[in-house]
């Protein structure tokens, strides 16, 4: 069939802050179609976090949700940030291969959040390190989330693990 096909640019470009600590900004990316979100990963361990979004009748473009969350530490290294989000856009998983550790975060439902609380909308669900096969065998170097973001496939050097998350009530809350 003759088909004419082509890609539409949508918004903004996403490019790293004027912060020159990070590198490699984009060298991993994570989306889901609701809302639709983005998560950014760089080599300098950075995590950007965006939803596309059109304000009050303005051009649809990307704003930044992540109020900060993920700015590292100038002072320490911890290598890149691979990341990962799940298809239906609730949770999103940060790996940090030279520190062998993976984190999953999930999007706290907006309404739930008080006004100027100072709150941000993203919350840490867990964190799942290496079992130590090597110290340096770059767990989360690779990162798949199911649809709801309960199933998590992490790549390491020479081997992949896969976890099925589980969340129990923790008692008085």
């Amino acid at each position: 069939p003759n088909l004419l096909i082509w890609w539409n640019h949508r918004g903004s470009t996403l490019a790293a802050d004027a912060e020159p600590a990070i590198r490699g900004f984009g060298s991993s990316i994570g989306y889901s179609p609701i809302g639709p979100k983005v998560v950014v990963g760089s080599d300098s361990g950075h995590v950007r976090v965006y939803r596309f979004q059109r304000p009050n009748g303005t051009l649809a473009d990307w704003e930044r949700i992540d109020d900060g969350l993920f700015n590292s530490d100038p002072d320490i290294t911890i290598g890149k940030a691979v990341v990962a989000m799940a298809g239906g856009g609730v949770r999103f998983a940060v790996g940090y291969p030279s520190l062998g550790k993976v984190s999953l975060y999930q999007f706290i439902n907006p309404s739930a959040i008080v006004e100027n609380s100072g709150r941000s909308n993203i919350e840490l669900v867990g964190e799942i390190y290496s079992e130590g096969i090597e110290d340096d065998d770059m767990f989360g170097q690779s990162l798949s989330l199911d649809i709801l973001g309960n199933f998590l496939v992490i790549g390491a050097k020479g081997y992949a693990r896969a976890y099925w998350l589980r969340m129990l009530p923790s008692g008085n809350e």
